[in-house]
């Protein structure tokens, strides 16, 4: 596989979210790379980006790197809901253990 290196920004998610997004090769191995960045203000108010999702695809499942790009996108906002559902899902048991009288009722 010849080497690869492309960005894009912005790619816009169906949600709204803007993504810095970036396609490259690992020279030690040959996989191919899609890392998603967010921007954030730095010191002085300088725009930068971070780092907050990679995906590999080592077997060439994606015959584009558009299609690599959107599955990527794609593969951290379903992250983000599974992490949003599984945090309310800890508040709510939280909450009904606490309200919870301490007593045990026969089945």
């Amino acid at each position: 596989m010849s080497e690869v290196n492309l960005t894009k920004y912005p790619v816009t998610s169906s949600a709204g979210n803007e993504y810095y997004v970036t396609i490259t090769t690992d020279n030690d191995f040959g996989i191919l790379m899609c890392i998603l960045s967010e921007e954030y203000i730095g010191l002085f108010g300088r725009k930068k980006f971070r780092e907050i999702y990679v995906k590999t695809d080592m077997q060439g499942r994606y015959k584009t790197y558009k299609e690599l790009a959107e599955a990527t996108v794609i593969g951290y906002e379903k992250k983000l809901d599974y992490e949003r559902i599984k945090a309310e899902r800890e508040a709510s048991s939280v909450k009904e253990f606490e309200d919870w009288d301490g007593k045990v009722a026969d089945q």
